[in-house]
């Protein structure tokens, strides 16, 4: 059955699961992050990311809303802030905002 509704069905299932699954950072996918010619981010989610810059550093950061602008808060960078201090921060901040 090529091209038919069966075959568009089976493509918009696999791009939703693609682009609705989040796979959480790890140690070992972070200390193996590399950055080609520009930034790149890792989404850990909630907001929380590693940016990972094309001379090595590898940043911590958190993107948030603020009377409806974007804001971004630096956290720190890896070596020094481990996965958990930021995963702890995004629930202490998540908890605030909702309050």
């Amino acid at each position: 059955m090529s091209g038919g509704f069966g075959s568009v069905l089976a493509v918009s299932s696999k791009c939703w699961y693609r682009c609705w699954y989040q796979q959480r950072l790890t140690d070992s996918l972070i200390r193996s992050a590399k950055a080609d010619g520009k930034p790149v981010k890792l989404s850990d989610g909630g907001g929380l990311y590693l940016m990972v810059m094309p001379q090595g550093g590898k940043y911590w950061r958190y993107a948030y809303r603020f009377v409806g602008k974007q804001k971004t808060l630096a956290l720190g960078t890896f070596p020094d802030i481990r996965l958990a201090l930021p995963r702890g921060f995004r629930g202490v901040a998540s908890t605030i905002a909702d309050s």
